[in-house]
């Protein structure tokens, strides 16, 4: 400000991580890894740099039926968050399947950020259907949080910007479909926008000393070494340790040193034949104010055997691990995946992909490919349906456009399925890309495959579907 007072900003690094769409996303990076990410970036602004002005936003994308457990599987740390957020947008219309889930996770996200200390908000919203699609969008959604005791709690609803044009107008301008009803929401007395503000910035404010704290930076959680040699490097905030070591497996204790950057840091010299992927846990203590700090990770040693050229995922190269699994895929709305040695093509282990619709009409999981499939002709899975009304679509992302083959999963029994390249079609909502087709251009350059399952008429919303082998041919 003109006399010099920082102006607080909220600084929302990393946002919708749980998707894929991002390279800090779901699919890129390991939970473990992003957790990394986001402490690495406000320990470097806050303590190496004396950045002071500002609160961090912690914002994944929607949905999780509610359950804490899954918004909090990539939560940083209370020490290094402000602001819990919720990233969520509609294309349903405004159904009351869609606002059922979006009061149901903003009161999760408001429950959290009372026993936390922490300020709740919907940190990103919007209609992005069709324009005009419901004329009294805003204040449908309105009424739905303001109904919820806990969801009213949002501090406030951040809108994208107006970069698509007419097609995307997040905040509507007048001639806009949705104006008039954007203006009765502006207007509505539990709405406030920055012209309506009084006395918020002059509010008093008590900062609250941060205790020590210790974490494990490298190796991450679930990482994979394929070299004999590492660093081990510990990171110890608001206080000095005395002393800090690593242990393998639980034996003998090693000392780690700080290092020019601020990390307590020494060499982990690996047998060599420990890198036949196994997995091992390794420990981390530091000795603070007379007290002991830890923190440990589970980590895989060795190469996996890189699967045939086409391949998606055979299963095998977990080490049997479901957190493992978890982690090498993206995954949209309330979804499971665990390792199946019961239902299977072939091998060990199949994928037991464990849906719910309750709070979406769908779900889903990706895999990043970066991959040239001008060679082959289909997809190819071995999957096994529940033999609900409900549906599977594979889909294929190439070149910002996005093409999809659609499954039923009412066959029990498990076979293969074979998905010709040149019956995939555009996605209905992909309407940039209409008209275009699956073709070599397009298979040279295969950027992620997905395979969602949706809920048909009638259908159960809870079911569990078995794949296996997926692999272009």
């Amino acid at each position: 400000r003109p006399d010099g007072t920082l102006i607080p900003v909220i600084f929302r690094p990393f946002h919708e991580n749980n998707g894929g769409w991002f390279w800090w996303g779901a699919g890129h990076t390991t939970s473990a890894e992003y957790i990394e990410i986001f402490r690495y970036t406000v320990e470097y602004l806050r303590d190496t740099k004396g950045v002071r002005n500002l609160l961090y936003s912690y914002s994944p994308n929607s949905s999780f039926g509610g359950d804490p457990t899954g918004y909090l599987k990539t939560y940083p740390g209370d020490g290094y968050v402000d602001v819990l957020g919720y990233d969520a947008y509609d294309n349903s219309a405004g159904s009351d399947a869609w606002l059922q889930g979006l009061v149901k996770d903003l009161a999760m996200v408001a429950r959290l950020a009372e026993e936390k200390g922490k300020v709740p908000a919907y940190t990103e919203f919007g209609e992005s259907g069709e324009e005009g699609r419901n004329p009294q969008w805003f204040t449908k959604l309105l009424g739905a949080i303001k109904a919820d005791p806990l969801a009213r709690r949002m501090t406030y609803m951040q809108t994208w910007a107006n970069f698509g044009g007419s097609t995307r107008s997040y905040v509507p301008t007048p001639g806009h479909a949705l104006h008039a009803d954007f203006v009765r929401y502006a207007q509505d007395p539990y709405t406030l926008f920055a012209g309506d503000l009084r006395g918020v910035y002059a509010a008093r404010t008590t900062a609250v000393r941060n205790a020590p704290f210790m974490h494990l930076v490298t190796p991450t959680d679930r990482q994979r070494l394929k070299s004999p040699e590492s660093t081990v490097r510990v990171r110890v905030t608001h206080a000095t340790a005395s002393r800090v070591t690593y242990s393998v497996n639980g034996g003998r204790a090693r000392r780690l040193r700080l290092d020019a950057d601020g990390f307590y840091s020494g060499d982990w010299p690996i047998d060599p034949a420990w890198l036949d992927n196994r997995s091992v846990s390794l420990s981390v203590d530091a000795r603070v104010n007379g007290k002991t700090l830890t923190d440990s990770a589970l980590v895989l040693l060795g190469e996996v055997a890189p699967l045939p050229t086409g391949w998606i995922d055979d299963f095998e190269g977990y080490a049997g691990d479901d957190a493992t699994l978890s982690e090498a895929y993206s995954h949209i709305n309330a979804n499971t995946t665990t390792l199946s040695a019961d239902h299977k093509a072939s091998g060990s282990y199949g994928l037991a992909y464990s849906y719910d619709f309750s709070s979406a009409g769908y779900t889903g999981i990706g895999k990043t490919v970066d991959a040239d499939w001008s060679a082959f002709s289909s997809l190819v899975l071995w999957l096994r349906g529940d033999g609900s009304a409900n549906g599977a679509t594979l889909q294929i992302v190439s070149e910002g456009a996005y093409f999809e083959y659609g499954i039923p999963l009412s066959d029990t029994v498990g076979r293969e399925i074979r998905a010709p390249f040149s019956e995939f079609k555009p996605a209905p909502w992909d309407t940039a890309h209409a008209g275009e087709v699956l073709d070599a251009a397009h298979l040279a350059k295969v950027a992620t495959f997905n395979i969602y399952l949706g809920q048909g008429s009638g259908a159960p919303a809870k079911g569990v579907v078995y794949l296996d082998n997926i692999r272009a041919e």
